[in-house]
């Protein structure tokens, strides 16, 4: 079985490859380069993305009959590691996005405060393990 760190890095690096992929999207779609209009709405689809994900793990993860799923990670600390994810990836890429990265730093500082503190520590471990990742060096 798979340890919570490990899950926690795998759901962290898949949101990782998820905002590479929406800064593609989002570039292609707005080829004026600012973004600070749409800043609203595209918080609102990292936030449907995140939830979808957990939603999607959680159905996936559970087995006939069984009660309890496999996923056990809070919606809290999948959201957390979505939107840091998010804002990783875009802060590469700031002048663009100033107002969408303003928003998610105010959304992550709210979720933060719902993990307690063990699992603060596990977001950090996760943070820390994924840096190091090949993950990073995929140009986009």
């Amino acid at each position: 079985q798979l340890s919570e760190l490990s899950i926690a890095c795998n759901v962290y690096e898949n949101f990782i490859l998820q905002g590479m992929k929406f800064h593609s999207h989002v570039r292609k779609l707005n080829s004026g380069g600012q973004t600070d209009l749409l800043a609203p709405y595209l918080m609102k689809i990292l936030l449907k993305s995140g939830s979808h994900f957990y939603q999607c793990a959680v159905k996936r993860c559970q087995k006939k009959g069984r009660k309890k799923s496999l996923f056990t990670m809070s919606y809290h600390i999948c959201s957390w590691l979505s939107l840091h994810a998010f804002g990783k990836v875009l802060q590469k890429k700031q002048s663009r996005y100033k107002r969408l990265l303003k928003l998610i730093r105010n959304r992550l500082v709210a979720v933060q405060k719902r993990i307690n503190s063990d699992d603060q520590m596990l977001l950090r471990d996760t943070v820390k393990d994924v840096e190091g990742s090949s993950v990073f060096n995929i140009k986009y």
